[in-house]
């Protein structure tokens, strides 16, 4: 969050507002791009330590150290989806000028490799834990695998992977702003799931937290995050004039 901040004050500064005579945009830029790769480090220290206290203590006795960066691909994964979803919408009513398909290209590339990123993480997990064979880091899957759960388990080997790697994998399709979109929805649904197969079978037999719960709690983070990003941009415009990169961005072709 103050990372978020702190890059929307600096692109607020280099489109003018507030005014000033000694701006620099392209200093602006380099200052974001050195604070966005600052922020790599302490951003992943939060977010493991996140997954470990709200997750992963779910089952005290089960313990995991590639769980962090499980939890960091898959979160990824669904920013990278959203942000397609929200690129396709914008071509089509705002920002047809800014968009093109070459940059529907690079999100469907980014998308593909954290599906990849995901999978590797989740099998590799899995892999390790089955070969040390302990009942404490077994009993995870056995919770997952078992009571009713194992189609949630399928689901995400075949929804999380398989589909959406064939439905990627393809040079011609991620021009399409449509299609990707739709793959952007589907990998969000997954990522869902993914949350739900985390969290509820650690605490509940299945029925015991129906998915319509999960969803009124995501609406409850979701909707004032929403409030509040709305409320400080305000009547600001939509695009980054003032971005010292920004014509080189719109001007953006994907290679061969």
């Amino acid at each position: 969050g103050a990372t978020a901040i702190v890059l929307w004050r600096g692109s607020i500064a280099s489109d003018g507002h507030p005014p000033r005579s000694d701006l620099d945009p392209e200093a602006i830029t380099s200052r974001q791009r050195a604070t966005c790769s600052v922020a790599l480090v302490p951003n992943a220290i939060v977010l493991t330590l996140a997954s470990f206290d709200w997750l992963m203590s779910l089952q005290p006795a089960w313990f995991s150290t590639m769980f962090g960066v499980y939890c960091f691909a898959g979160s990824i994964l669904a920013a990278c989806a959203l942000l397609t979803i929200l690129a396709a919408r914008a071509q089509t009513t705002l920002l047809n000028a800014y968009i093109s398909e070459h940059h529907f290209h690079v999100l469907g590339r980014l998308m593909l490799t954290f599906v990849i990123f995901w999978t590797y993480c989740a099998y590799f997990q899995g892999f390790l834990i089955a070969i040390a064979d302990k009942p404490a880091e077994v009993s995870f899957y056995l919770r997952r695998t078992h009571h009713g759960w194992s189609w949630l388990t399928q689901l995400l080997l075949f929804g999380h992977f398989a589909l959406p790697f064939a439905l990627l994998l393809p040079r011609a399709t991620k021009f399409d702003p449509r299609y990707m979109s739709a793959v952007a929805v589907w990998l969000l649904l997954m990522h869902f799931a993914d949350m739900y197969w985390l969290v509820v079978p650690s605490h509940a037999a299945f029925g015991g937290v129906g998915p319509w719960l999960a969803l009124a709690a995501l609406a409850f983070v979701a909707g004032p995050s929403l409030a509040f990003v709305t409320s400080l941009h305000g009547a600001r415009p939509v695009v980054a004039t003032g971005d010292a990169w920004l014509p080189r961005g719109i001007r953006y072709r994907s290679g061969t």
